[in-house]
Protein backbone atom coordinates (compact mmCIF):
# COMPACT_ATOMS: atom_id res chain seq x y z
CA UNK A 1 0.00 0.00 0.00
CA UNK A 2 2.83 2.40 0.92
CA UNK A 3 4.67 1.54 -2.30
CA UNK A 4 1.57 2.39 -4.35
CA UNK A 5 1.27 5.77 -2.63
CA UNK A 6 4.93 6.52 -3.36
CA UNK A 7 4.41 5.62 -7.02
CA UNK A 8 1.36 7.89 -7.21
CA UNK A 9 3.29 10.76 -5.62
CA UNK A 10 6.15 10.36 -8.10
CA UNK A 11 3.70 10.22 -11.02
CA UNK A 12 1.93 13.33 -9.70
CA UNK A 13 5.20 15.23 -9.49
CA UNK A 14 6.18 14.16 -13.01
CA UNK A 15 2.78 15.21 -14.37
CA UNK A 16 3.03 18.62 -12.68
CA UNK A 17 6.53 19.14 -14.10
CA UNK A 18 5.30 18.09 -17.51
CA UNK A 19 2.37 20.49 -17.32
CA UNK A 20 4.65 23.34 -16.31
CA UNK A 21 6.89 22.60 -19.26
CA UNK A 22 3.85 22.28 -21.53
CA UNK A 23 2.46 25.64 -20.43
CA UNK A 24 5.81 27.33 -20.93
CA UNK A 25 6.11 25.85 -24.40
CA UNK A 26 2.44 26.32 -25.32
CA UNK A 27 3.00 29.62 -27.12
CA UNK A 28 5.82 28.24 -29.26
CA UNK A 29 3.78 25.12 -30.11
CA UNK A 30 0.82 27.31 -31.05
CA UNK A 31 3.07 29.43 -33.27
CA UNK A 32 4.51 26.33 -34.96
CA UNK A 33 1.05 24.89 -35.50
CA UNK A 34 -0.17 28.20 -36.91
CA UNK A 35 2.74 28.33 -39.34
CA UNK A 36 2.11 24.72 -40.43
CA UNK A 37 -1.59 25.44 -40.90
CA UNK A 38 -0.81 28.50 -43.00
CA UNK A 39 1.49 26.41 -45.22
CA UNK A 40 -1.21 23.78 -45.78
CA UNK A 41 -3.74 26.52 -46.37
CA UNK A 42 -1.47 28.07 -48.99
CA UNK A 43 -1.05 24.73 -50.80
CA UNK A 44 -4.79 23.98 -50.92
CA UNK A 45 -5.61 27.59 -51.80
CA UNK A 46 -3.20 27.53 -54.73
CA UNK A 47 -4.65 24.21 -55.93
CA UNK A 48 -8.25 25.45 -55.86
CA UNK A 49 -7.27 28.77 -57.45
CA UNK A 50 -5.89 26.87 -60.43
CA UNK A 51 -8.87 24.51 -60.61
CA UNK A 52 -11.52 27.23 -60.26
CA UNK A 53 -9.62 29.93 -62.14
CA UNK A 54 -10.20 32.50 -59.39
CA UNK A 55 -8.15 34.40 -56.87
CA UNK A 56 -8.21 33.34 -53.25
CA UNK A 57 -9.30 36.87 -52.36
CA UNK A 58 -12.55 36.55 -54.29
CA UNK A 59 -15.65 37.02 -52.13
CA UNK A 60 -17.16 33.67 -53.19
CA UNK A 61 -13.93 31.66 -53.35
CA UNK A 62 -14.44 29.65 -50.16
CA UNK A 63 -18.11 29.00 -50.96
CA UNK A 64 -17.20 27.88 -54.48
CA UNK A 65 -14.64 25.42 -53.06
CA UNK A 66 -17.24 23.87 -50.76
CA UNK A 67 -19.77 23.55 -53.59
CA UNK A 68 -17.07 21.90 -55.71
CA UNK A 69 -16.44 19.30 -53.00
CA UNK A 70 -20.17 18.63 -52.57
CA UNK A 71 -20.73 18.20 -56.32
CA UNK A 72 -17.66 15.99 -56.61
CA UNK A 73 -18.82 13.71 -53.79
CA UNK A 74 -22.30 13.26 -55.27
CA UNK A 75 -21.02 12.68 -58.81
CA UNK A 76 -18.43 10.19 -57.51
CA UNK A 77 -21.11 8.26 -55.60
CA UNK A 78 -23.39 8.09 -58.67
CA UNK A 79 -20.66 7.09 -61.13
CA UNK A 80 -19.24 4.46 -58.75
CA UNK A 81 -22.50 2.51 -59.15
CA UNK A 82 -22.11 2.33 -62.94
CA UNK A 83 -20.55 -0.79 -64.42
CA UNK A 84 -18.56 1.35 -66.86
CA UNK A 85 -16.24 2.51 -64.06
CA UNK A 86 -15.81 -0.81 -62.26
CA UNK A 87 -12.16 -1.72 -61.78
CA UNK A 88 -10.91 1.73 -62.80
CA UNK A 89 -10.50 3.96 -59.76
CA UNK A 90 -8.40 6.54 -61.62
CA UNK A 91 -10.98 6.94 -64.41
CA UNK A 92 -13.74 7.27 -61.80
CA UNK A 93 -11.81 9.95 -59.92
CA UNK A 94 -10.83 11.84 -63.09
CA UNK A 95 -14.34 11.91 -64.59
CA UNK A 96 -15.96 12.84 -61.27
CA UNK A 97 -13.52 15.67 -60.69
CA UNK A 98 -13.85 16.93 -64.26
CA UNK A 99 -17.64 16.96 -64.06
CA UNK A 100 -17.48 18.79 -60.70
CA UNK A 101 -15.15 21.45 -62.16
CA UNK A 102 -17.36 21.92 -65.22
CA UNK A 103 -20.37 22.29 -62.97
CA UNK A 104 -18.88 24.83 -60.56
CA UNK A 105 -16.12 26.85 -62.25
CA UNK A 106 -18.41 29.00 -64.38
CA UNK A 107 -21.14 29.59 -61.82
CA UNK A 108 -22.04 33.24 -61.36
CA UNK A 109 -21.46 34.73 -57.90
CA UNK A 110 -25.08 35.81 -57.72
CA UNK A 111 -26.20 32.26 -58.45
CA UNK A 112 -23.84 30.95 -55.74
CA UNK A 113 -25.44 33.30 -53.22
CA UNK A 114 -28.86 31.94 -54.23
CA UNK A 115 -27.58 28.38 -53.83
CA UNK A 116 -26.36 29.17 -50.32
CA UNK A 117 -29.77 30.42 -49.15
CA UNK A 118 -31.31 26.93 -48.62
CA UNK A 119 -28.19 25.82 -46.75
CA UNK A 120 -28.44 28.87 -44.50
CA UNK A 121 -32.11 28.04 -43.90
CA UNK A 122 -31.19 24.42 -43.13
CA UNK A 123 -28.46 25.36 -40.66
CA UNK A 124 -30.55 28.04 -39.00
CA UNK A 125 -33.60 25.79 -38.69
CA UNK A 126 -31.61 22.98 -37.09
CA UNK A 127 -29.80 25.36 -34.74
CA UNK A 128 -33.07 27.01 -33.65
CA UNK A 129 -35.24 23.88 -33.43
CA UNK A 130 -32.73 21.54 -31.77
CA UNK A 131 -32.69 23.19 -28.29
CA UNK A 132 -36.49 23.26 -28.25
CA UNK A 133 -36.64 19.60 -29.30
CA UNK A 134 -34.13 18.57 -26.60
CA UNK A 135 -36.09 20.41 -23.89
CA UNK A 136 -39.40 19.05 -25.23
CA UNK A 137 -38.09 15.48 -25.04
CA UNK A 138 -36.69 16.10 -21.55
CA UNK A 139 -40.00 17.48 -20.27
CA UNK A 140 -42.17 14.68 -21.68
CA UNK A 141 -39.85 11.87 -20.63
CA UNK A 142 -38.52 13.05 -17.26
CA UNK A 143 -41.17 15.35 -15.72
CA UNK A 144 -44.30 13.72 -14.29
CA UNK A 145 -47.72 15.33 -14.19
CA UNK A 146 -49.31 18.19 -16.10
CA UNK A 147 -48.45 20.69 -13.36
CA UNK A 148 -44.76 19.74 -13.37
CA UNK A 149 -44.51 19.92 -17.16
CA UNK A 150 -46.31 23.26 -17.31
CA UNK A 151 -44.02 24.61 -14.60
CA UNK A 152 -40.99 23.47 -16.58
CA UNK A 153 -42.34 25.21 -19.71
CA UNK A 154 -43.09 28.40 -17.76
CA UNK A 155 -39.51 28.48 -16.43
CA UNK A 156 -38.22 27.94 -19.96
CA UNK A 157 -40.54 30.69 -21.18
CA UNK A 158 -39.38 33.19 -18.54
CA UNK A 159 -35.74 32.62 -19.49
CA UNK A 160 -36.73 32.81 -23.15
CA UNK A 161 -38.42 36.18 -22.62
CA UNK A 162 -35.50 37.46 -20.54
CA UNK A 163 -33.04 36.62 -23.31
CA UNK A 164 -35.33 38.23 -25.86
CA UNK A 165 -35.62 41.46 -23.85
CA UNK A 166 -31.91 41.75 -23.11
CA UNK A 167 -30.78 40.81 -26.62
CA UNK A 168 -33.63 41.16 -29.08
CA UNK A 169 -34.47 44.77 -28.17
CA UNK A 170 -30.93 45.99 -27.64
CA UNK A 171 -29.87 46.52 -31.22
CA UNK A 172 -26.67 45.03 -32.56
CA UNK A 173 -24.65 43.78 -29.56
CA UNK A 174 -21.90 41.24 -30.05
CA UNK A 175 -23.06 40.44 -33.56
CA UNK A 176 -26.70 39.92 -32.45
CA UNK A 177 -28.90 41.74 -34.95
CA UNK A 178 -32.37 42.81 -33.83
CA UNK A 179 -33.63 42.41 -37.41
CA UNK A 180 -33.99 38.68 -36.72
CA UNK A 181 -35.76 39.12 -33.40
CA UNK A 182 -39.11 38.43 -35.06
CA UNK A 183 -38.10 34.76 -35.13
CA UNK A 184 -38.79 34.73 -31.41
CA UNK A 185 -42.50 35.09 -32.16
CA UNK A 186 -42.58 31.49 -33.38
CA UNK A 187 -40.92 30.44 -30.13
CA UNK A 188 -43.61 32.28 -28.16
CA UNK A 189 -46.37 30.50 -30.07
CA UNK A 190 -44.70 27.11 -29.54
CA UNK A 191 -44.28 27.79 -25.81
CA UNK A 192 -47.91 28.81 -25.50
CA UNK A 193 -49.02 25.62 -27.25
CA UNK A 194 -46.85 23.46 -24.98
CA UNK A 195 -48.26 25.12 -21.85
CA UNK A 196 -51.96 25.21 -22.73
CA UNK A 197 -52.16 21.91 -24.64
CA UNK A 198 -49.79 19.90 -22.46
CA UNK A 199 -52.26 17.04 -21.66
CA UNK A 200 -53.09 16.51 -25.33
CA UNK A 201 -49.45 16.72 -26.43
CA UNK A 202 -48.34 14.31 -23.72
CA UNK A 203 -51.14 11.92 -24.66
CA UNK A 204 -49.91 11.80 -28.27
CA UNK A 205 -46.34 11.39 -26.97
CA UNK A 206 -47.40 8.40 -24.86
CA UNK A 207 -49.47 6.97 -27.72
CA UNK A 208 -46.35 6.96 -29.85
CA UNK A 209 -44.51 4.88 -27.24
CA UNK A 210 -47.58 2.62 -26.90
CA UNK A 211 -47.67 2.15 -30.66
CA UNK A 212 -44.02 1.10 -30.63
CA UNK A 213 -44.69 -1.37 -27.81
CA UNK A 214 -47.74 -2.77 -29.63
CA UNK A 215 -45.68 -3.14 -32.79
CA UNK A 216 -43.10 -5.20 -30.88
CA UNK A 217 -45.92 -7.25 -29.35
CA UNK A 218 -47.41 -8.05 -32.77
CA UNK A 219 -43.97 -8.98 -34.10
CA UNK A 220 -43.62 -11.46 -31.24
CA UNK A 221 -47.08 -12.83 -32.06
CA UNK A 222 -46.06 -13.31 -35.70
CA UNK A 223 -42.87 -15.16 -34.71
CA UNK A 224 -44.81 -17.40 -32.31
CA UNK A 225 -47.50 -18.13 -34.93
CA UNK A 226 -44.89 -19.00 -37.56
CA UNK A 227 -43.18 -21.30 -35.10
CA UNK A 228 -46.51 -23.02 -34.31
CA UNK A 229 -47.32 -23.29 -38.01
CA UNK A 230 -44.01 -25.03 -38.75
CA UNK A 231 -44.60 -27.42 -35.85
CA UNK A 232 -48.16 -28.08 -37.08
CA UNK A 233 -46.95 -28.98 -40.56
CA UNK A 234 -44.29 -31.22 -39.08
CA UNK A 235 -46.89 -33.01 -36.89
CA UNK A 236 -49.19 -33.48 -39.88
CA UNK A 237 -46.41 -35.01 -42.00
CA UNK A 238 -45.59 -37.40 -39.16
CA UNK A 239 -49.24 -38.39 -38.81
CA UNK A 240 -49.65 -36.88 -35.33
CA UNK A 241 -52.78 -34.90 -36.28
CA UNK A 242 -55.76 -35.38 -38.57
CA UNK A 243 -56.30 -33.39 -41.75
CA UNK A 244 -59.37 -31.64 -40.33
CA UNK A 245 -57.52 -30.51 -37.22
CA UNK A 246 -54.49 -29.55 -39.29
CA UNK A 247 -56.59 -27.51 -41.75
CA UNK A 248 -58.52 -25.73 -38.98
CA UNK A 249 -55.41 -24.84 -36.99
CA UNK A 250 -53.51 -23.77 -40.12
CA UNK A 251 -56.26 -21.31 -41.10
CA UNK A 252 -56.35 -19.92 -37.57
CA UNK A 253 -52.59 -19.34 -37.50
CA UNK A 254 -52.55 -17.81 -40.99
CA UNK A 255 -55.34 -15.39 -40.05
CA UNK A 256 -53.45 -14.49 -36.88
CA UNK A 257 -50.29 -13.78 -38.88
CA UNK A 258 -52.22 -11.68 -41.40
CA UNK A 259 -53.96 -9.69 -38.64
CA UNK A 260 -50.76 -9.10 -36.68
CA UNK A 261 -48.89 -8.10 -39.86
CA UNK A 262 -51.42 -5.32 -40.39
CA UNK A 263 -50.61 -3.84 -36.97
CA UNK A 264 -46.84 -4.44 -36.88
Amino acid sequence: MIKKEIVFVILGVLIIIGLIGFVSAASSVADDFSKMFEEFKGIFSAFFQIVLGESGNDAMFFQRCLILLVVYGIVYMVLSKMSLFEGSSFLLFFVSFAVAILGVRWLDNGLIQSILLPYAALGGSIAIFLPFLIYFTFVHTSVRGTFGRRTAWIIFGLIFIAVYITRGFSGDIGGWSSSYSYLYLFGFFALGACIFFDPQIHMYFEMGKLGSAMSNFHKQEIRAALRDLRQLEKDYRNGLTTYADYNHERKRLENLIKKSSGHA
